[in-house]
């Protein structure tokens, strides 16, 4: 840029010069003070390069180390925010699996349970029917050995009325039907 500072504006400077001297007026430019200007900006530049550039480069290059570190630290960031949710979420996905898990457990030993329960009714109704069967078993010994100890006593009468009576075959049997009968009602009343 420079380069073309000087090709631009300090080739014609000499031509001005030449043509007539200090004060003229060449395409409606003052020569003198064009060159003093030109003077100006030139101690102007190197004023400003010597002492103002180098603190400005150095001031614009903190400010990009300081958005680059900026930045750096920012993807950093970003980096451990999305390992930390990477993390709770496998965490999330553990803990999911372990409430299931226990949920699971929970209706295994449910079931067990109630099978248990189940087994248990059904051995104890077993069992009542067990008791049950022996009881109506006992009572109907009890029952036969006392209609057993009635027909002796009636087979006794009978056999006391038939040697009473002495009579024929034919009544004896007709009252061994009518005991029987007797017992057989006795028997229906007493169940």
């Amino acid at each position: 840029m420079t380069n073309l500072f000087f090709s631009g504006v300090l080739a014609p400077l000499p031509l001005a010069l030449a043509s007539g001297g200090g004060g003229g007026n060449i395409l409606g430019i003052k020569v003198d003070e064009f060159f003093w200007t030109v003077v100006t900006f030139f101690v102007l530049l190197f004023v400003l390069a010597k002492f103002a550039w180098r603190p400005l480069l150095d001031a614009l290059a903190k400010r990009e180390n300081a958005i680059k570190d900026a930045v750096e630290s920012a993807q950093k960031l970003k980096e451990e925010s999305e390992r930390l949710v990477a993390e709770y979420e496998a965490r999330i996905h553990q803990a999911q699996s372990e409430a299931k898990a226990i949920v699971d457990e929970g209706r295994r030993d449910g079931e067990v349970l109630r099978k248990e329960t189940l087994d248990k009714a059904r051995e104890e109704a077993q069992a009542s029917l067990e008791r049950a069967k022996r009881e109506i078993a006992l009572a109907t010994d009890a029952a036969i050995e006392k209609l057993r100890g009635t027909t002796a006593d009636l087979s006794i009468e009978i056999a006391s009325k038939v040697v009473r009576k002495n009579l024929d075959s034919a009544e004896n049997r007709r009252l061994v039907k009518e005991s029987l009968s007797s017992v057989e009602t006795a028997a229906r009343f007493k169940a």
